[in-house]
């Protein structure tokens, strides 16, 4: 009896542990679509747990981009790839829908610690592990796309980290051009020895709409981070030539 016991005590745990391990692998397992709204708000939150994960969603937004592109015989020119998002969309007082958007741009490094272009941004025997993000600039901009107007809010540019190497200033700035041949500079932004993991805000001082529809009116946002000798340049613009925004490093 006793021996019988203790089999049936060993069959039960033996379930125990086999179905808490289906469980764990359940819980474990994500499918694209989970991934993607994981990887959306840890980029909203800035707290992004996978380089990796958000590198991938990054590409699949910019190869649509591309496909959306050929549609209407533009050309996607990016330098950056990036991870656009609408959060909160409202009618105005015309009776036009505004959208509420935030793009994020990703400055993207290889193991040697050198940018790497979009265009060579591959996945290697399904990996994208050698890619890491040094660098985000998150723009939330409002777009009327009814009256061809954006307007921008605020942006974000936060450093990350993980070599020797560290920025010695980042400038912070932005221009608008509201009719064609004028463009207007905004508010200059300098922090000297900026942090890692810190996200510096950048507020506008003009925070009017701007018409995007003709002759490269629009609005920009730019982000300079100098180290050393060196500078780059992260730059976001909605323009006439760009409606859907465009990522330069000019």
């Amino acid at each position: 009896m006793k021996s019988k016991r203790f089999l049936a005590v060993c069959i039960a745990m033996c379930c125990m542990f086999a179905s808490t391990g289906m469980a764990s692998a359940a819980e474990v397992h994500e499918t694209e679509a989970e991934r993607r709204e994981r990887v959306f708000e840890e980029v909203l939150t800035g707290n992004i747990t996978s380089d990796e994960d958000v590198i991938a969603v990054a590409l699949e937004q910019y190869e649509a981009k591309k496909q959306r592109a050929l549609l209407s015989d533009e050309k996607v020119e990016d330098d950056y790839l990036s991870i656009t998002q609408v959060v909160g969309e409202r009618v105005n007082k015309s009776g036009n829908t505004e959208d509420d958007m935030i793009s994020t741009g990703l400055l993207i490094v290889d193991e040697n610690q050198r940018r790497v272009p979009v265009d060579e941004i591959k996945i290697n025997n399904g990996s994208l592990s050698k890619y890491h993000i040094t660098a985000t600039m998150k723009v939330s901009m409002t777009v009327d796309r009814q009256k061809s107007q954006v307007r921008l809010n605020w942006f974000d540019t936060t450093l990350i980290y993980d070599s020797s190497t560290k920025a010695s200033s980042l400038v912070q700035d932005s221009k608008y051009s509201p009719e064609p041949f004028f463009q207007y500079d905004d508010v200059v932004k300098t922090r000297t020895n900026p942090s890692g993991g810190t996200a510096y805000r950048y507020t506008p001082g003009f925070k009017g709409m701007v018409t995007y529809a003709t002759l490269e009116c629009g609005r920009s946002a730019r982000s300079v981070i100098k180290a050393g000798s060196s500078s780059l340049t992260m730059s976001y613009s909605i323009r006439s030539s760009h409606p859907e925004g465009i990522w330069e490093r000019a």
